[in-house]
């Protein structure tokens, strides 16, 4: 009996059981190596900026570009008929007020951010194998350029990183990570640290590329141990130091709780009793100076690009003005006598106020809600509760009676082949096409474009980069910000993209052999999994087959198995438990706010709670069929499957009321969003823009949001959805 119909995992009804049976696979355009209009950016720095930097760029292929760094080390320069890859240099300007008279290098093999630097001068170096680099730039060819590829840039950072051991260099990559050189930014931390080394272990840098122009980099004796110490009195080696002073006489105080989401890693946090002192004012006026003490502090720490602190704080108010009032902005700013990199910004809005904001970068919040920067967590940006008019939209993708092949375009000139699972990384979207393919939407534009996976009808399991990819009906998608995490159903296996380049490759479980088997790698088995998220340290697979929840720890590929009975026809239940005491029905969509997960727990018509630490299962909502708004379990839903939060609330395609659905997480109120339930006038599938229940949907699946909108997998319908 096949679990797909005998569950109701999918919600696709016979278009998905007649897709996975067919093995359809993927299609669409790849990304090639020639520029159309595309731009190469980046800092060039030593922490200090190199201010008035003459910046060379030459490609494999079409004439050289050149320009000058800014004021922040800042450049950039448009390409038009280039080829990758393309090797930057940066010479003469200053630094620090001081003439710059070495060069440093850099090499991609993508548009988009280069840094030049030390650090990518000494990848360079191992990649050219010469440590005379201008000699080496001003000789370059087309053949020397077309020679490197992503795979000896990988090795020759793995071979950085082991050399240098600086443990920070693993969280980031020192030539694509945008950055600003400040103190408490990670890479001018290890820029700055790297050039105190050198003096300390009596290195020159001289010596260094020469060591780094081996094919085996070997660091100068001595220097390793100085780098680690020198980067541990950098501002994001040690967190920064509080600013001890006593509270103000007759102050008053309040505690509320802080989320810190941080650019560094490591980076913070402070520690109990000490004192940062901030500035804050309403509506752009200064009103007073206040104190903030830390009173306890229990902390989670989440890996590059979206580390999250939690922290509870006293907040002092001298004044009474920053008492709670509801509706009312409070921006803070730090003094001079504040330690760098930390918090410009908070909501005050209630007794339980919670802080949303970003070290070192200012942002914007109303009171009432607000908005604001926050973090990404499992694939969606979260930390905001959305604010929406439940007004639909298409985004991209056209309704079409018959299946049609899938084609790249903005907006509606695009077309996908029943798109499952929906991510982002707050500027795109990435949706995973049934027909084999991973595709990409701008979301200013709606440009739509593919970036992995073949063309329609061919499946299989190939590791490679872009449309040499192969996937077999993938379904379920997440990131990181920097990687994608597919769950490839047909293969029963979970696989990695790299977003710069394309690259796909398996990480865990083997193609054809499905399984229970919880193990590393290819020695993990799974059975149809379909759904993925990550907090950025481990992935949680919503192995639907199997009727289990699974985590993966990205960093070696070891899967264990965190929930629920493993067996694919007797594990099935709906039993709240912990750990594999619990009972799942063909689960088939999963979130996380980095300490719970959520599950849309498609055979059981409920959505249901893991405690991350505990594995304790239970229920939040629902239990039956039906589709009723209520509380708890109340409430009815009819084969939910994809679920997304904003750490605040839930929201779920309810697969067959056609529907968009809204839970309270802290009290488990269940609404309806959008679209028009089971049971009621309207209801039934159909391809509607308008205004909540005016919506209409036909069996969508996957959803997610940029921290201001929803976007869903509206899968009949072939399209992508926007709800704001």
């Amino acid at each position: 009996m096949d679990m797909f119909n005998y569950r109701k995992l999918a919600t696709i009804g016979g278009v998905c059981l007649s897709v996975l049976v067919a093995g359809c696979g993927g299609g669409g355009s790849g990304g090639g190596g020639t520029s159309g209009t595309s731009t190469l950016s980046g800092t060039a720095a030593v922490g200090y900026p190199i201010v008035g930097g003459t910046i060379n760029v030459s490609c494999a292929a079409g004439s050289a570009l050149n320009t000058t760094t800014n004021s922040t080390g800042g450049w950039q320069v448009t390409v038009s008929g280039q080829t990758l890859p393309c090797a930057v240099q940066v010479s003469g300007g200053t630094i620090n007020g001081g003439a710059n008279s070495t060069p440093y290098h850099s090499i991609t093999t993508a548009w988009g951010t280069v840094n030049v630097t030390p650090l990518t001068d000494l990848m360079v170096a191992n990649l050219a194998g010469a440590a005379a680099l201008n000699t080496w730039f001003t000789g370059l060819n087309s053949a020397t350029l077309t020679a490197i590829n992503q795979t000896g840039v990988d090795a020759a950072l793995t071979q950085l990183r082991t050399a240098l051991a600086l443990t920070p260099l693993n969280t980031i990559n020192p030539i694509t990570t945008a950055f600003t050189p400040t103190p408490g930014n990670i890479s001018d931390d290890m820029l700055a640290a790297l050039a105190t080394a050198m003096t300390n272990a009596g290195v020159s840098y001289s010596t260094l590329l020469t060591s780094a122009s081996q094919t085996t980099i070997t660091a100068p004796a001595g220097l390793g141990a100085a780098l680690t110490t020198a980067y541990a009195g950098t501002t994001s080696g040690s967190g920064g130091s509080g600013n001890a002073g006593t509270l103000p006489s007759g102050v008053t105080g309040k505690v509320v709780t802080m989320t810190y989401f941080c650019t560094n890693n490591p980076c913070g946090p402070y520690t109990h009793g000490q004192q940062v002192l901030f500035t804050f004012s309403s509506n752009g006026t200064l009103m007073l100076t206040a104190q903030n003490t830390v009173v306890s502090t229990t902390f989670t720490v989440m890996p590059n690009p979206n580390p999250i602190f939690q922290s509870e704080y006293q907040w002092i108010d001298a004044s009474g003005q920053a008492s709670g009032t509801t509706g009312t902005k409070y921006t803070l700013a730090l003094t001079n006598n504040a330690p760098a990199g930390e918090i410009l910004e908070v909501n005050i809005n209630s007794a339980s106020d919670t802080f949303l904001g970003q070290f070192n970068t200012p942002v914007s919040s109303t009171g009432g809600g607000g908005t604001g920067t926050s973090g990404q967590m499992g694939g969606a940006i979260q930390g905001t509760p959305l604010n929406l008019t439940t007004a639909v939209t298409t985004i991209a993708g056209y309704v079409s009676a018959i299946p049609v092949p899938i084609t790249d375009g903005t907006g509606i000139a695009a077309s996908f082949y029943f798109p499952f699972g929906v991510t982002t990384d707050g500027t795109n979207l990435y949706v995973v096409d049934s027909a084999g393919n991973i595709r990409q939407i701008v979301i200013a534009t709606g440009a739509v474009s593919t970036i992995a996976g073949t063309t329609l009808g061919t499946t299989g399991s190939t590791d490679g980069t872009g449309t040499a990819a192969k996937f077999a009906l993938p379904r379920g998608i997440t990131t990181d910000g920097t990687n994608l995490y597919v769950a490839d159903t047909g293969n029963s296996t979970i696989r990695k993209i790299v977003i710069a380049t394309g690259a796909v490759s398996t990480l865990a479980g083997t193609a054809g052999s499905n399984g229970i088997t919880d193990g590393t790698g290819a020695a993990a088995r799974f059975y149809l999994p379909s759904s993925i998220t990550t907090d950025g340290t481990n992935l949680y697979v919503a192995d639907t087959g199997n009727h289990t929840i699974r985590q993966i720890v990205i960093a070696t590929g070891a899967v264990t198995t965190l929930a629920g009975t493993a067996s694919p026809f007797f594990g099935w239940g709906s039993t709240d438990a912990t750990g594999t005491a619990a009972k799942f029905s063909g689960p088939a969509g999963i979130t996380t706010d980095g300490t719970n997960l959520y599950v849309a727990d498609t055979g059981n018509n409920a959505i249901r709670k893991i405690v991350i630490a505990t594995g304790a299962v239970t229920t939040l909502a629902g239990g039956a069929w039906g589709s009723t708004d209520d509380t708890g379990t109340a409430a009815l839903f009819y084969a939910p499957t994809g679920i997304v939060t904003d750490g605040t609330n839930l929201y779920v395609t309810d697969g067959d009321n056609y529907t968009i659905r809204k839970i309270v997480i802290a009290t488990g109120v269940v609404t309806t969003l959008a679209g028009t339930g089971w049971g009621t006038a309207g209801w039934g599938s159909a391809w509607v823009d308008g205004t909540g229940a005016a919506a209409r949907f036909s069996r969508s699946y996957g959803i997610t949001t940029d921290g201001a909108n929803l976007y869903v997998a509206d899968t009949l319908n072939t399209t992508i959805r926007k709800i704001q």
